[in-house]
C-alpha cells in the first residue's frame, strides 16, 4: 500500500499572523477547525474501511473543489481567499483511493515565488494599487481557480467564482496542466458554473465584469472550440453565480445584486425584479427573450428543462443574500452576513414561451443549497431527484447533512451528519450499468470540527435516511471545501 505525503511548503498548519492581523486569525472560524486550511499534499493507494463495504459497482471518480490558504492575508482573511485544492477519491473493484493537489494556477506560482500574498481578498478594498494585475470582475483579486470543477473534453476543468481563466486538471493525477483558453479563443474569461451537456459534449459558460460588457455567455464544442460568443445587455453591473441550460435554451440571471457605481461593493435592491434571460444554445444578442420575476437571489441552479413550450428552472432561492447587520459588527460579522444561506428553499420558474410570462412557487420549506442532480442523465431534460446539502440555520456556513427531494411527489429524504462534523457536495455517481435515474450513490467527505478527523462516505442514493453503506478512513484533515464532480470510468483515462 503506497501512503506518500508530499510537502511543498515550511509553513505552519495555518498561516502565520502577527499584530492585529494575529487576533483575527485567532478569532476567524474559517482558519480553524473543519474549515482551516492544510498543508500537505497526500497520495493513498487504498483506503481503510472503517465501516460497510466499498460498492463494486461504483466505478469513477469523486473530485471536490475548495479555498485553502497558504500565507498570510495582506488584510482580513475570507474563507473565499484561499488558493485551490482538489481532494479526490478514485473507485474500482470494491476498493477505493485518495489523493489531494493544489491547482497550480499562474498566481498561486507567482505568490510561490514570492512567499507571501500578493492580492488583497474578499473582504479587503480594491484595487491594490500594490498588487500585480489580477483577475475576478475588475481584474484585481487572485484566480485561485478555487470554486468549481467539471469534466470536459478529457480534463477537468477548474474555475473561479469571481471570474478567471479555467485550468485543465489530469481527473486521474490532479496534475495541473496548464490555462484553457480554447485555443486562445477565450474572449476574456469565465465564471464558475459552466455546464458540460453530455449528450453533445458542448459546454456552456458565462462571464461577468465590472465593465461593459457586463455579462456575456458562451458555447465550447466537445473538442474545444469556442463556437459561440454572445454580449448579454445590461444596464450596470452584476454579481451572477451560476446559470442552467436545457436541450436546446441556456438561462443566464441579472438578479437585483448590484455593484455599487465606482466602488468595489455590492447593494441589494429589494424593489426591483429578478430578470432571467433566455437565449437559444446557438443563438445571437437578438433573440434574447427576457423574463421578469419577484426579487431574489440565487446562488445555485438545480436543473432545468423544456416541455410545453415553455420552461421549467429550479434553483436554491434567497429572498435577500445579504443578512441583516448590527450595530457594533466586526469584520467577522460582516463576512458571515454576506457569506452564509440562512433563508435558502428549493424553488420552481416557469417561463412561457409564448407568452412572456413567468410563474413561481416554492417547492418545500427546508434549508437546502449546493444542489445536485444525475447530471449524466437528466441535466437539461425532465428530471425527479434532486440531492442538496442541509444548511443550518444560524451564521455559520455548514454541510449538516443530505436532502433527496423528489420533484415530482415532493417527498423528501433526509440523512443529517453527526453532531460537530461537516460533509461536502454530493454529486450523484451513477452505478456501474444504471438501469434508472436513482440508481447510484452519493459520496461525501466528513471532517469532524473538534479532532480534524476526515472521513470519505458513501450512499445508496435511492434510501439516504438509511445512512452510509461504507466510511472510509482519510489521511488528511480534508477541509470544508466547495463544488464536486463525479468523473465515470470511461471518461477518467487510466483509473
Amino acid at each position: 500500500m503506497k501512503n506518500e505525503m508530499i510537502k511543498d511548503y515550511e509553513q505552519q498548519d495555518t498561516p502565520e499572523w502577527t499584530g492585529v492581523e494575529e487576533h483575527f486569525h485567532n478569532v476567524n472560524p474559517y482558519l480553524h477547525g473543519a474549515l482551516g486550511p492544510t498543508k500537505f499534499e497526500h497520495t493513498e493507494d487504498e483506503l481503510v474501511v472503517l465501516e460497510g463495504k466499498v460498492p463494486d459497482d461504483l466505478t469513477g471518480v469523486y473530485i471536490r473543489n475548495g479555498a485553502n490558504s497558504r500565507f498570510a492575508s495582506k488584510g482580513p482573511h475570507h474563507w473565499f481567499d484561499g488558493d485551490g485544492m482538489l481532494h479526490a477519491l478514485s473507485f474500482k473493484n470494491g476498493k477505493a483511493s485518495y489523493r489531494n493537489r493544489w491547482i497550480r494556477t499562474k498566481h498561486f506560482n507567482m505568490e510561490s515565488e514570492a512567499q507571501k500574498v500578493l492580492w488583497p481578498g474578499y473582504a479587503m478594498p480594491r484595487p491594490d494599487p500594490n498588487s500585480p494585475p489580477g483577475s475576478g470582475s475588475d481584474f484585481s483579486i487572485k484566480d485561485g481557480s478555487n470554486t468549481d470543477v467539471v469534466w470536459h473534453n478529457g480534463a477537468l476543468l477548474t474555475t473561479f467564482y469571481q471570474t478567471g481563466i479555467p485550468y485543465r486538471v489530469n481527473p486521474v493525477t490532479l496534475e495541473t496542466e496548464g490555462q484553457e483558453t480554447f485555443n486562445s479563443k477565450l474572449p476574456r474569461q469565465m465564471s464558475a458554473h459552466c455546464k458540460v451537456d453530455d449528450s453533445t459534449g458542448e459546454l456552456m459558460f458565462f462571464d461577468y465584469n465590472m465593465e461593459e460588457p457586463y455579462l456575456t455567455y458562451g458555447v465550447v464544442d466537445k473538442n474545444g472550440l469556442l463556437t459561440d460568443y454572445v454580449e448579454v445587455p445590461l444596464p450596470g453591473a452584476r454579481l451572477p453565480h451560476d446559470m442552467a441550460i436545457t436541450e436546446n435554451y441556456s438561462i443566464l440571471m441579472d438578479l437585483p445584486l448590484h455593484w455599487n457605481e465606482g466602488r468595489h461593493g455590492l447593494h441589494y435592491f429589494k424593489d426591483r425584479p429578478s430578470r432571467f434571460a433566455v437565449i437559444p444554445r446557438h443563438g445571437k444578442q437578438q433573440d434574447i427573450q427576457w423574463f421578469d420575476a419577484s426579487a431574489c437571489y440565487m446562488y445555485h441552479t438545480v436543473n432545468a428543462y423544456e416541455e410545453d413550450g415553455k420552461i421549467i428552472m429550479d434553483g436554491c432561492r434567497q429572498p435577500d443574500p445579504i443578512m441583516p447587520r448590527q450595530p457594533g459588527d466586526g469584520v467577522i460579522e460582516r463576512m458571515k452576513s454576506a457569506g452564509t444561506w440562512q433563508d435558502v428553499k428549493l424553488y420552481r420558474w416557469t417561463f412561457d414561451l409564448a407568452t412572456g410570462e413567468t410563474t413561481e412557487e416554492q417547492l418545500d420549506d427546508t434549508n437546502v443549497e449546493f444542489p445536485m442532480i444525475n447530471a449524466d442523465w437528466v441535466l437539461g431534460k425532465k428530471y425527479r431527484y434532486s440531492y442538496s446539502t442541509l444548511m443550518p440555520t444560524d451564521a455559520m456556513i455548514n454541510f449538516s447533512g443530505i436532502f433527496k427531494f423528489d420533484h415530482v411527489t415532493r417527498e423528501k429524504d433526509i440523512y443529517e451528519f453527526p453532531a460537530g462534523s461537516c460533509g461536502s457536495e454530493t454529486p450523484f455517481a451513477p452505478a456501474d450499468n444504471a438501469k434508472n435515474e436513482d440508481d447510484g450513490y452519493l459520496i461525501s467527505f466528513l471532517t469532524d470540527n473538534e479532532t480534524g478527523n476526515s472521513e470519505a462516505v458513501i450512499f445508496d442514493a435511492r434510501k439516504i435516511s438509511a445512512g452510509p453503506v461504507c466510511r472510509l478512513k482519510i489521511p488528511e484533515r480534508v477541509p470544508v471545501g466547495f463544488h464536486a464532480c463525479w468523473v465515470s470510468s470511461d471518461k477518467a483515462v487510466g483509473l
